[in-house]
């Protein structure tokens, strides 16, 4: 996964109900054990809309994640404490 540190993670999202979240959502890369990524905020404008989203590899490192190291997917979760 190293030849990526300078790509983008690129997905298409779409929330139809946030419920009682008022602080959105937040992606993270796991890279074992107590390795992974702080979260970095996923920003929807719109409801039931499909939205792209496109977050620099590089912004996952400065928040802790060791690219040689990762082991499965993104994950994408309400902000901690909703």
């Amino acid at each position: 996964m190293t030849a990526f540190n300078n790509g983008h993670l690129h997905f298409d999202i779409r929330a139809v109900d946030f419920a009682d979240n008022i602080n959105g959502l937040a992606l993270t890369l796991s890279c074992g054990g107590d390795c992974r990524s702080n979260a970095v905020g996923v920003n929807l404008s719109q409801l039931g809309q499909w939205q792209h989203i496109s977050i620099p590899i590089k912004a996952l490192i400065d928040e802790g994640l060791e690219i040689s190291q990762i082991y499965t997917g993104f994950e994408i979760q309400p902000v901690e404490g909703e």
